[in-house]
């Protein structure tokens, strides 16, 4: 199994650290609250109220206390300072005090074993960070329970969003950014780390020793995604339309491919378990 890389870790926490102070004021939009609606709703379709639920890139406790006021059991794991220190006031301020957060990285979830968790989630691109896939893989399928959900939301390596957006600015660098595989972050200050991304069966591969495909969708495909909001604010009618008519597409295999992020669910299998290497 392939190393954590150490110097990716810090870059990643020295970033996120960075906009921890301000990051609901500056990174949520509309967009970004229907984005999340939409993975709730896949999760309320996987799992019911009561149900625990893992967040390992919890960020400021959006998505675990959205869920905690759902009626879900939930953590967090975060691996920035800035940010398990924003999640833990959020969740003080909503008098949702019974969620926990933990600073650590997705590629250590120890201090989850035997708790059995029914879902894992990852929103928002947030296994594009990981400096070991392999091992993330091996340790979400060590935390989850067998016959659990992994609700991943990845960047994928095309985006026609992006693709389209540059090509109107004769910036074919912008267009095609992404299909160089891993490049550096964008949007945290002076702070940069590597981003890889993976078209569904690339990222598929890395669980397929303990995982199965439940379902896969594109998200963003010609809707504004959420650094769009520009976009959106200036074009809200022909935005309404493309977001009512994405969905009816957004399953297709030649779309789910290339939105500004794909969902997949993958489930646990209920044979070889990681702890046993």
């Amino acid at each position: 199994m392939h190393p954590v890389n150490e110097l990716q870790v810090e870059n990643v926490a020295a970033a996120f650290n960075s906009v921890a102070p301000d990051f609901e004021q500056t990174l949520e939009n509309d967009i970004t609250r229907a984005f999340r609606s939409k993975v709730y709703e896949t999760v309320r379709s996987l799992v019911p109220a009561g149900a625990r639920i893992l967040d390992i890139n919890c960020g400021i406790g959006i998505d675990a206390i959205a869920l905690a006021q759902e009626g879900y059991q939930t953590s967090g794991v975060d691996i920035s300072p800035g940010m398990i220190k924003q999640a833990k006031e959020r969740s003080r301020k909503s008098g949702t005090e019974g969620v926990e957060f933990i600073l650590s990285s997705f590629d250590d979830l120890s201090m989850f074993s035997g708790r059995s968790i029914d879902l894992v989630l990852s929103n928002f691109g947030g296994v594009n960070c990981s400096s070991s896939l392999e091992r993330c893989a091996a340790e979400v399928a060590r935390t989850l329970r067998p016959g659990g959900y992994f609700v991943a939301v990845v960047m994928p390596r095309m985006s026609l969003w992006e693709i389209v957006a540059g090509a109107a600015r004769l910036n074919l660098s912008a267009a095609f950014r992404r299909l160089g595989g891993t490049v550096p972050a964008r949007g945290f200050r002076s702070n940069t780390f590597a981003v890889t991304y993976y078209s569904p069966g690339s990222f598929t591969a890395f669980f397929s020793r303990w995982f199965s495909v439940r379902h896969l969708r594109g998200m963003n495909i010609f809707s504004p995604p959420p650094h769009a909001v520009r976009f959106r604010t200036r074009h809200p009618l022909l935005s309404s339309l493309l977001e009512r008519w994405e969905p009816h597409v957004a399953a297709l295999p030649i779309f789910r491919s290339v939105g500004d992020h794909f969902m997949i669910v993958l489930q646990r299998s209920t044979s070889e378990s990681p702890a046993d290497e």
